[in-house]
């Protein structure tokens, strides 16, 4: 049997003490911790692995169960849009000019693309430059120079991206029935910024129009700019009837 053996003479007694233990006593206590330690880490592992495959699997299930309902919530809101939009055909058919029932058309057709821009982020809101770019595309199609917008990179709530496009819809609308988009000179800048505490200061410049005016009565678009969206979004809405054109100055939390 090996042994680890230790020796020491003594002058005095010239005897040799000597002593010695079994290798195998100090080795197979050792060993025993390894395999032990080895055995328990791989359980360990083993229990791990289990744990993040079930995860993975629930988290992949409840993607794809969310999928599912955002689908089924654009489909809905389609259907809910297109049903109003039948009414309302109903209902303008008779004692409604076509212009009124236009204006109607147009302003859910904003909402549906406002609606577009949300599915595409999963409802949970969208960046300001693709509200605005979504909002203008029709306006800006049969001459994308006249409209110019730059700004930083904002996102916002579904809310805040609901109101912005209807607020464009209406201030585009009326560029191009009287402002600066109804001659083939005249040009509309939209700029934003992103200020400290939070807040979005965006502005709507148009020149190069006919003259503008304050005008006699106060329409739906107005209202709807300076009463509803500083109602819903707890910000400001300024519109300003200047000799170069039409501005109105927006500040609001994206959020």
């Amino acid at each position: 049997m090996p042994l680890l053996t230790a020796f020491v003479h003594s002058d005095l007694t010239r005897w040799i003490p000597a002593a010695g233990i079994a290798e195998k006593t100090l080795v197979a206590p050792v060993v025993r911790t390894f395999l032990l330690t080895a055995a328990i880490g791989i359980a360990m592992l083993g229990i791990g692995l289990a744990f993040a495959i079930r995860m993975a699997t629930t988290i992949a299930r409840a993607e794809t169960l969310h999928e599912l309902l955002i689908d089924e919530i654009n489909h809905r809101v389609k259907n809910t849009l297109a049903t109003v939009q039948s009414l309302a055909s109903q209902t303008f058919r008779s004692g409604t000019d076509a212009a009124s029932r236009n204006k109607f058309d147009a302003r859910l057709s904003s909402l549906g693309r406002a609606h577009d821009a949300l599915s595409a982020k999963k409802w949970e809101g969208a960046d300001i430059g693709e509200v605005v770019a979504a909002t203008l595309e029709s306006f800006a199609s049969a001459s994308p120079h006249r409209i110019a917008f730059d700004g930083a990179s904002v996102p916002m709530s579904s809310r805040a991206v609901v109101m912005l496009s209807l607020v464009l819809h209406e201030l585009a609308t009326n560029a191009a029935k009287y402002g600066a988009l109804s001659v083939p000179v005249g040009r509309v800048a939209v700029s934003w910024t992103l200020e400290p505490h939070d807040t979005v200061k965006l502005n709507w410049r148009e020149s190069g129009g006919p003259p503008v005016g304050k005008p006699d009565r106060v329409g739906f678009g107005s209202t709807l700019i300076e009463k509803g969206f500083t109602a819903q979004m707890g910000g400001s809405a300024t519109l300003r009837y200047e000799r170069d054109g039409l501005t109105c100055a927006l500040e609001f939390p994206p959020h």
